[in-house]
């Protein structure tokens, strides 16, 4: 499950974005009201992971055993803390991971070609992450992503995170440079920010419309 706060100007959007099960299908999109500044109240990321995870819940039969939550830049203080306790609560496991688009640096090969999925652990449950690399556009970038909370061992967390970026509903063999949940929660509050709150109390949640 991604999580992104964007907008404009001085509004911002906490927007969610989710591809989950088996099938890698993509179970729904959800966002709060109109917010000012770039943290997401405990409450209002608690709202919109319980409405996932009832999503989740009507199409399986049951709540999920594990979620990955994704939060764009780095996770302010505690604005997890209330939906961690409640996932702990319901017994469901959890792997809480900041992804930074900058702060990687850049990746220059000593010998060979660099390929996409390249995998380089730092210190303090932190890992470099190149998902996406396309010869002749110049040097790329990975991402940097930092093991908030949870127990998965960081490569299987790399892994995880990597085939992410395979699962674009948009296209086949273009993939984002960000794991598509979070990729999709990055476009949704652009597109809210755009069009406004007002024209989506209508939408299909389950409708890629921002793609």
């Amino acid at each position: 499950m991604g999580f992104d706060a964007g907008g404009r100007e001085s509004f911002r959007f906490g927007g969610a974005a989710c591809a989950v099960g088996g099938d890698g299908g993509h179970l729904l999109w959800t966002l709060p009201e109109a917010q000012a500044g770039e943290r997401i109240p405990q409450e209002v990321v608690w709202d919109l992971l319980e409405e996932t995870l009832w999503a989740f819940r009507r199409k399986a039969g049951r709540l999920p055993s594990r979620v990955l939550l994704l939060r764009d830049g780095r996770v302010p203080q505690d604005e997890f803390a209330l939906a961690l306790e409640a996932l702990a609560r319901e017994g469901i496991a959890y792997d809480l991971v900041s992804v930074r688009k900058s702060g990687g640096g850049r990746v220059y090969p000593v010998q060979g070609r660099l390929a996409d999925g390249l995998y380089v652990p730092l210190e303090d449950k932190t890992f470099l992450l190149l998902t996406v690399h396309r010869d002749f556009r110049g040097t790329p970038r990975p991402l940097k992503l930092v093991h908030e909370a949870g127990d998965t061992p960081l490569e299987a967390l790399a892994h995880q995170i990597f085939h992410l970026t395979r699962l674009y509903p948009a296209s086949g063999f273009a993939f984002p440079r960000l794991p598509a949940p979070l990729h999709l929660a990055d476009r949704l509050v652009k597109e809210v920010g755009r069009l406004g709150i007002r024209h989506l109390k209508e939408v299909d949640r389950e409708k890629l419309f921002f793609v």
